[in-house]
């Protein structure tokens, strides 16, 4: 909910590019999807999600993806400007909430990807990008990074017996779960 709030601000100004920050296998790709699935969402013209493969902050991938997910077209040769076009475009015309996925990469990368998205102009448009980096967070985060960490050991315990665990009452289960919880 904190999460959306801050994308469902109707706020108009230059672009937001919230990062979702934490270790690997947190859950970071499962919040993004909650959010970019949540029915508030579809006040967006387009929603669109770009897996951003192992590193590799490729602008043309990038720009290639967003672009296919709307009823724009790139215009031109298909050089990396005509694509970078066609994104400013978007994201001036329509309001946008754009999901970029796993993102990192050089830090010379993650700065042209972020002039890529500045368009300077105002919109509503919103990006989220995950991200295991907290450097790559705070080079493209244009709004303070929503941080991920893991939960205590005690929520843990508690999903796991919710989940798990039917024997709640009998002490060996609860000792046995609290083993596993802690490796």
């Amino acid at each position: 909910e904190n999460l959306m709030d801050i994308i469902m601000q109707k706020s108009v100004g230059e672009i937001s590019i919230i990062t979702i920050v934490g270790p690997m296998g947190l859950g970071k790709t499962s919040l993004a999807q909650l959010v970019f699935n949540d029915a508030r969402t579809k006040a967006f013209s387009f929603r669109i999600w770009v897996h951003v493969s192992m590193g590799n902050v490729s602008l043309e991938k990038i720009g290639r993806d967003i672009v296919s997910q709307t009823t724009e077209r790139i215009e031109g040769n298909m050089q990396l400007q005509s694509i970078k076009n066609a994104v400013q475009t978007i994201l001036n015309k329509y309001s946008c909430l754009i999901v970029l996925d796993n993102l990192w990469g050089k830090d010379e990368e993650v700065n042209e990807l972020k002039k890529m998205l500045l368009t300077g102009i105002q919109t509503e448009s919103k990006i989220v990008v995950t991200t295991h980096s907290y450097k790559v967070a705070e080079l493209v985060s244009t709004v303070p990074p929503y941080k991920l960490s893991a939960l205590s050991e005690d929520d843990c315990l508690s999903i796991f017996s919710q989940r798990a665990m039917t024997g709640r009452g009998d002490p060996l289960f609860r000792e046995y779960g609290e083993e596993i919880v802690r490796r």
